[in-house]
């Protein structure tokens, strides 16, 4: 059986390609551009190792929070592949794929989600997954660090406080525990996580981090 995870909510594009029991990694630069990366990066992993998106039995995507654009051009891409032919569709929370990236902790990821707000969530990860606080939307002043917890993710610094690192070259395979987990989905039902009403919605030169200033 071969599945693929697709996580674009972030600075990277992560692909995590599962052949039988052998697991495969791609994490492109922090530039954020998806839109031009992702499907060239999904059909270079499969041409790697001879598959097309035939082949593919199972399809995870991280649907969000984060990145607006990275998690539409993520979820774009997931329905078009699973539109295009039989496959097994399910969707993923992406601060969740974070925290399994980071490795066995208690980890609180938090991400700039501009307009002076961040997107906070807290996850055990053991041998299993734990969600301890789901995904939401906060004012960046109210962003606390839990008790006992690590950080993770770019937000941390909008209230000066250092971020754990990523590793870029390791394959996660607790991704694929994750994923066997999760129910499935239609094209249709698959949908961003976006957190914020749709009023606040500004084009990206508009909502500057304080970050970037």
């Amino acid at each position: 059986m071969n599945s693929l995870i697709i996580e674009a909510a972030g600075a990277r594009c992560w692909l995590q390609l599962k052949i039988d029991s052998q697991h495969y990694f791609y994490a492109s630069e922090p530039d954020g551009r998806h839109d031009q990366r992702l499907m060239p990066a999904v059909m270079a992993l499969l041409g790697a190792h001879n598959l097309t998106l035939a082949n593919i039995d199972t399809l995870g995507v991280g649907v969000g929070p984060g990145s607006f654009t990275g998690s539409r051009v993520a979820v774009a891409s997931a329905q078009g592949i699973a539109l295009g032919g039989p496959v097994t569709l399910k969707a993923m929370d992406s601060m969740a794929l974070m925290a399994l990236q980071a490795g066995p902790g208690l980890w609180q990821v938090a991400l700039d989600a501009r307009l002076g707000e961040v997107y906070s969530g807290c996850y055990q990860v053991t041998d299993q997954l734990e969600v301890v606080s789901a995904p939401g939307l906060m004012s960046a002043q109210a962003l606390v660090l839990a008790p006992n917890a690590q950080p993770l993710g770019d937000g941390w610094p909008l209230v000066d406080l250092a971020a754990t690192d990523v590793a870029t070259g390791a394959v996660c395979i607790g991704w694929q525990a994750y994923l066997t987990e999760l129910p499935h989905c239609t094209p249709e039902t698959l949908v961003p996580v976006y957190l914020r009403e749709t009023v606040n919605w500004k084009k990206r030169v508009d909502q500057p981090s304080p970050l970037s200033k």
